[in-house]
């Protein structure tokens, strides 16, 4: 209820998915992430111009439009799905927000595809996809924050993988009702 309610004073159109028909063994359907999960974990006042937000499998924009709340000098989402990216796209063009928001870029990709930046400072999740994709990424996240050590956090709401980032080098930090804070410690990190 609160979601929706939140779409509706926003301008978003974020709830309800599109069809896929580009499936891929490990991806997990579309759902939109709740509206509080980056507010949970991520406080404020440690987001400066200098961070850069990634959502791996942005959807419709939902985390996108909240990340751009917050003072991000970039926030990026990644979206296989050609329809859900464009419906992000329109999303965050009509919502009502910061101006900021109107600088959000969605790029149409897999993740295996995207090129991680090593300027990337928090990453979000909602359980976009498993497996070897889901390796896949923890191991380029852990090779970019190799090649420029930085803090680097990871959002992930229902971390069912949370193992997989555990064994290349992240520590949960926090954690709210099916919701964790991961963060890169170098000193736990190991190449796979």
């Amino acid at each position: 209820m609160a979601d929706s309610c939140l779409d509706r004073l926003t301008g978003m159109a974020s709830r309800h998915p599109d069809g896929d028909d580009d499936a891929h063994p490990y991806d997990v359907r579309y759902e939109a992430s709740r509206w509080a999960s980056l507010t949970r974990v991520v406080p404020w006042s440690t987001v400066g111009r200098g961070d850069v937000f990634v959502d791996f499998g942005c959807g419709r924009g939902r985390a996108l439009y909240v990340a751009s709340w917050y003072r991000f000098g970039e926030v990026i989402g990644v979206e296989k799905s050609a329809d859900l990216a464009e419906a992000a796209r329109r999303n965050l063009g009509r919502a009502r927000g910061p101006a900021r928001l109107r600088r959000a870029r969605v790029v149409t990709a897999r993740v295996e595809d995207f090129d991680i930046p090593d300027s990337l400072t928090v990453g979000f999740l909602f359980n976009p996809f498993h497996g070897p994709v889901f390796d896949d990424l923890c191991a380029r996240l852990a090779d970019s924050a190799r090649r420029r050590p930085r803090r680097l956090r990871i959002v992930y709401a229902n971390p069912v993988e949370g193992d997989r980032l555990v064994a290349h080098g992240f520590e949960p930090t926090r954690s709210a009702r099916k919701l964790a804070l991961y963060e890169w410690r170098p000193e736990a990190s190991r190449p796979q």
